[in-house]
């Protein structure tokens, strides 16, 4: 994702990104210890609103998917820009 959008620069500058909403489906359960991977992609970037996809998984298949929209902070107004 850091290839299409930067968090430390947006950081950097001052910025940073509030969840405003979340949405999660699960598909299976996880068992205690299982290993997970975690993949997240940047779905839009719109006037400082971002869609970010997530896709949770381990070797028996897909346990979630999710999606997140955030909102970028200036840090010092804490107003949206």
């Amino acid at each position: 994702m850091d290839k299409y959008f930067d968090f430390t620069k947006e950081i950097e500058n001052g910025h940073y990104f509030v969840v405003v909403s979340a949405y999660i489906r699960y598909k299976q359960p996880l068992k205690l210890f299982d290993w997970v991977l975690g993949k997240v992609s940047l779905i839009e970037n719109n006037k400082g609103i971002l869609r970010l996809n997530f896709v949770i998984t381990s070797g028996s298949g897909i346990h979630a998917k999710a999606e997140q929209k955030c909102v970028r902070v200036d840090i010092k107004t804490g107003k949206m820009v």
